[in-house]
C-alpha cells in the first residue's frame, strides 16, 4: 500500500467511495504544533497559522471556487474556548458544503490506512449518509460478520450508537463509534420500515475478501464478485479471473453490486486485464479544464487479456465511484453489457493532504474534492449513474431479504445465449 506518496501528475490518482472508508493517496505534507487549546486573544492567530497549509490547499485544488477567508471567518465564530484544533478544522471543512470533504483525526487516518489493508475491527457493514434522518444506511453486510450474525440488514438505517444519537456526527465519526476492541459489545439502533430496533453487536476482526469466485462445470460460466476496490483487489481478481481461464470458461459474469467503490489503480489494473491496449479506460479534469486520458497498457509477459469472451456485469443503485469506472470502461468498448438497477452515480474524486509534527508523525488529513471522472466517451458519471442495458429488479420478501435474484438468472440466461452463438460461429469458420 502506497499511502501518502501520490504524486499529483501519476496515475496513482485518488478517488473516494461513499462508505465508511475513504481511498486515496497525495504527497503533500504539513507540519503541525501542539494540539492543546489556547486563551481567546490567541486562538485565532493560532488557527490561522495551522490552518493556512490546508486552507491554500483548498484554494488550488478544490475543483470548485471557494472564499477560503470568508470560510475560515464563519468557522472561527463557532469556536469556544475548549474547542481542540481537529474540532475547529472539523467546523471549517463542513463550511464547504461538499459531502464528500472531510477533515480527519490522527485516529481516523489509522482506521483508514488499517481498512485500506483490507483488515479492522469493527462490526462489519458499509454504509453511507441518509441525508433524511441524518443517520447512516447500511449498503452491504459482510459475510459471517458480527453484523450479519446479530441480524442487522442492507438499508437499515442506523440512529444511534451505544444510545448515541449520531444525526449531527459525520460519516467518520459515526463509524469510529463502531468500531473497537476485538470481544467488546456495541449497541446499534436502526431504523426499519419506521421502527426501531435495538441490537447488541460482539466486535471482531472483519477481513476484506474483495473478490471471491464461483465457476458452474455444466454451463461453463464464471462468477467473479468484487464486494470493493482495495490495495490488493485487482491482483486476487487477475489470480482467480486466470483460474477461470483455465478451467475452460465460456463466460463471465463480474458482480459490483453493493461496491462502493475504492482505489483508482486497482479499477484500471482490473479494466487493464480486460480491455486490449490503447483502448481509453477512463479520463479525469481538474478545475482548469485540462483533461487526461489514461489507456489501456500491453500486458506482454503476463496474463493474457481476455478476447472475444462475453461478459456480463452487475450493478445497482449501491454501485459507486470506482465501480462505475470500471463498469463504463468495459461497456464502452464493447468489452461487456450491463445487468441490474443504475449505479449511484458518482463521478468526483477527492485527494488527501496530511499533517505531520516535528517527529514526522501523521496528526490529521484533509480529504476534498479536486477532480471529476469521466467513461471513455467522455461523459460524466456524477449525479447521473449507469443505467444498465438490461433493466431487472430483484424480488424481495416482506422483510426486505433477497427472495430471488432475478438480475444473475438474467445474466447467465443471456451469457447462454451468447456462448450458444459464439460456438456457431466457431463452427462455421
Amino acid at each position: 500500500m502506497k499511502l501518502f506518496t501520490f504524486a499529483k501528475q501519476s496515475r496513482k490518482m485518488a478517488i473516494i467511495f461513499l462508505m465508511s472508508f475513504l481511498i486515496g493517496t497525495v504527497g503533500h505534507t504539513y507540519t503541525s504544533y501542539a494540539s492543546e487549546t489556547v486563551s481567546n486573544d490567541d486562538m485565532q492567530t493560532m488557527y490561522m497559522l495551522r490552518a493556512q497549509p490546508f486552507l491554500d490547499a483548498i484554494n488550488s485544488d478544490y475543483y470548485k471556487p471557494v472564499n477560503t477567508s470568508a470560510m475560515f471567518e464563519e468557522a472561527i465564530k463557532e469556536v469556544k474556548q475548549d474547542t481542540s484544533f481537529d474540532q475547529f478544522m472539523k467546523i471549517l471543512v463542513s463550511k464547504l458544503n461538499d459531502k464528500y470533504s472531510e477533515y480527519f483525526t490522527e485516529d481516523e487516518i489509522k482506521n483508514f490506512s488499517a481498512a485500506m489493508s483490507g483488515k479492522f475491527f469493527g462490526i462489519g457493514v458499509e454504509v453511507s449518509k441518509d441525508n433524511n434522518t441524518g443517520g447512516i444506511i447500511v449498503k452491504r453486510v459482510f459475510e459471517k460478520s458480527p453484523a450479519e450474525a446479530a441480524g442487522l440488514r442492507i438499508d437499515d438505517i442506523i440512529i444511534k450508537v451505544n444510545g448515541r444519537d449520531i444525526s449531527t456526527l459525520g460519516l467518520t465519526d459515526a463509524t469510529a463509534l463502531m468500531k473497537g476492541e476485538k470481544g467488546t459489545e456495541v449497541e446499534i439502533t436502526v431504523l426499519r420500515n419506521y421502527n426501531e430496533i435495538k441490537y447488541t453487536v460482539v466486535r471482531d476482526e472483519i477481513a476484506l475478501d474483495s473478490v471471491k469466485s464461483d465457476f458452474n462445470e455444466k454451463t461453463k460460466i464464471g462468477y467473479l464478485s468484487v464486494n470493493s476496490f482495495l490495495d490488493n483487489t485487482d491482483e486476487a481478481f487477475d489470480e482467480k479471473l486466470s483460474e477461470l481461464e483455465k478451467k475452460g470458461m465460456k463466460g463471465l459474469i463480474i458482480d459490483l453490486r453493493n461496491n462502493g467503490g475504492g482505489l483508482v489503480d486497482s479499477s484500471f489494473n482490473m479494466a487493464n486485464r480486460i480491455l486490449k491496449a490503447g483502448k481509453k479506460v477512463f479520463g479525469y479534469e481538474y478545475k482548469s479544464g485540462t483533461r487526461t486520458d489514461f489507456i489501456a497498457e500491453d500486458k506482454s509477459g503476463e496474463p493474457d487479456k481476455i478476447v472475444n469472451l462475453p461478459i456480463y456485469v452487475l450493478i445497482n443503485r449501491y454501485s459507486a465511484s470506482a465501480s462505475e469506472l470500471f463498469t463504463g470502461a468495459l461497456v464502452d468498448n464493447k468489452a461487456a453489457k450491463t445487468v441490474g438497477e443504475k449505479s449511484f452515480g458518482k463521478g468526483v474524486a477527492q485527494s488527501i493532504f496530511t499533517a505531520s509534527d516535528i517527529f514526522g508523525n501523521i496528526t490529521g488529513a484533509l480529504k476534498i474534492t479536486t477532480f471529476y471522472y469521466y467513461l471513455p466517451n467522455g461523459e460524466s458519471i456524477n449525479e447521473i449513474g449507469i443505467t444498465p442495458q438490461y433493466k431487472v429488479k430483484n424480488s424481495l420478501t416482506e422483510d426486505g431479504t433477497l427472495k430471488e435474484d432475478k438480475q444473475l438468472k438474467k445474466a447467465e440466461k443471456l451469457l447462454l445465449k451468447d456462448i450458444k452463438n459464439n460456438s456457431k460461429k466457431k463452427k462455421k469458420k
